[in-house]
């Protein structure tokens, strides 16, 4: 029998049950008071802030997970304009004796005293949390602030910056991984809205669509990151998505067919994350325009699109 994509789509475009998402409320709210309650962390000024598809609302079902990200207030990793016009010493920065190691040996102690070692594991970025009966399975990942200096002052006097969070590997401490959960989350609700609510769906049938792939075995499925294919879909123009009310089918068309294009030509240079405060392809990324030509083209072969 045929497969009914328009139905497949309908049902994929779906967030997560209530069941998942209580799983993973419970999972984030642990998670804050343990560490809040830490002999280890007392007196330490950090916030708790959900990342990924489970702040974004772009998770699947199945699939879910949650991504948390503890970050240490006190300590920051900045950059700084390359012309040389602020310096450190400018903006009263200082070396701290308590950073990004000594704050996630403490996290890593904190869940393992209260949760038991069988179900905390240490990892060279993320500490992972086993999921329960009564709860997903959760990566918490310890940062500091990041924050990007313009050189520019605002009305105040201060120097202008854009906030972000930063990470190191613990294996691999120059390795800078920056992230922009707030405005990640901000320009994909505008996004969003914009799209009439189809781009979070398309994102969740594209997520389902790679998951499918893998289980057939292909690398490229594979070595497709989750919020990779939202980063990508964040480019596609809004006029790519609404083509036919009732069903995706089209929509999932489009926003394949102009992915696969835009990853042949310069157009790719371009791309940036979600936030839009990074381009999506980086020496510091694994992915590139290639697999992303390549999952586009796996992905139309599989539904079987036909061309126009």
């Amino acid at each position: 029998m045929q497969r009914d994509w328009h139905e497949t789509f309908a049902r994929w475009a779906k967030p997560p049950s209530e069941t998942e998402e209580s799983k993973a409320e419970r999972a984030a709210r642990m998670i804050r008071d343990t560490l809040r309650r830490s002999n280890a962390l007392r007196g330490r000024d950090f916030d708790i802030v959900a990342l990924g598809s489970y702040r974004n609302n772009t998770n699947v079902r199945s699939s879910s997970d949650v991504d948390l990200a503890a970050v240490l207030r006190s300590a920051q990793w900045s950059v700084l304009p390359s012309d040389g016009s602020l310096t450190r010493d400018a903006l009263g920065l200082k070396d701290v004796d308590y950073g990004l190691v000594e704050f996630r040996r403490d996290l890593y102690a904190a869940l393992r005293e209260s949760l038991g070692a069988q179900d905390v594991a240490p990892g060279k970025i993320a500490v992972t949390v086993d999921e329960s009966s009564a709860r997903l399975a959760a990566d918490l990942t310890p940062y500091l602030v990041h924050r990007r200096y313009t050189g520019q002052r605002i009305t105040t006097g201060a120097w202008e910056s854009h906030e972000g969070i930063e990470t190191r590997p613990s294996d691999s401490p120059n390795r800078r991984i920056i992230q922009w959960p707030e405005q990640h989350y901000q320009r994909g609700a505008v996004k969003n809205e914009a799209t009439n609510r189809r781009y979070k769906r398309v994102v969740r049938i594209l997520k389902c669509l790679r998951n499918e792939l893998s289980e057939t075995g292909s690398a490229d499925a594979r070595a497709t990151k989750s919020c990779f294919l939202e980063h990508a879909v964040y480019n596609v123009p809004h006029e790519r998505f609404n083509r036919s009310e009732g069903t995706y089918y089209d929509d999932v068309k489009g926003v394949v067919t102009h992915l696969w294009q835009v990853a042949r030509d310069q157009r790719a240079a371009r791309l940036t994350e979600g936030s839009e405060m990074q381009l999506l392809f980086r020496s510091d990324e694994s992915w590139t325009p290639g697999l992303l030509e390549t999952i586009m083209l796996a992905m139309w072969q599989h539904v079987g699109f036909s061309t126009p």
